[in-house]
């Protein structure tokens, strides 16, 4: 093959449109060994999508860790229950007034405390997969997510 000849082969390579491995359209850049337009190389320039995903995996299990121990605080609330209960029926069979009115009281105010737990981690965490929903949403539009300490009080 003569000089000509390949100089010929560099300059029909070199003429060829390379697409975008995402989208298809034309590739400007190459970046990590794959084509990219500009749109998708300056959304990859702006964060690196998986330390941000990393992130909100983080935060997502910080919540859900939220979530299991204030759950296991209602279940150990609610059996303290189980105590008044007996209370109350150890008094109703002995006609003992004072440990029924203690064992309706007991019973009434842990059941109110158990809801109060169980609604105040149920909105908790309804709260955070609405944010972890948004956060999903700003890194598909190439946003970058603050910091790892501040994630939680970052506004989407």
């Amino acid at each position: 093959m003569s000089e000509e000849e390949r100089e010929e082969g560099r300059s029909r390579k070199v003429n060829r449109k390379i697409k975008c491995v995402l989208c298809g359209a034309e590739a400007e850049y190459i970046k990590d060994g794959m084509s990219l337009c500009e749109k998708h190389f300056k959304a990859q320039q702006i964060g690196d999508k998986e330390i941000d995903l990393v992130k909100i995996q983080i935060y997502a299990d910080k919540c859900h860790t939220f979530l299991t121990a204030f759950l296991s605080l209602g279940f150990v609330v609610l059996g303290l229950w189980a105590v008044f209960a007996t209370l109350y029926y150890q008094g109703l069979f002995a006609f003992n007034f004072p440990f029924i009115n203690a064992g309706y009281l007991g019973m009434g105010v842990i059941s109110i405390l158990a809801f109060i737990v169980f609604w105040i981690s149920f909105t908790t965490y309804n709260r955070d997969s609405r944010k972890i929903s948004k956060m999903i949403e700003a890194v598909k539009k190439g946003e970058q997510l603050p910091a790892l300490d501040k994630l939680g009080k970052w506004d989407c």
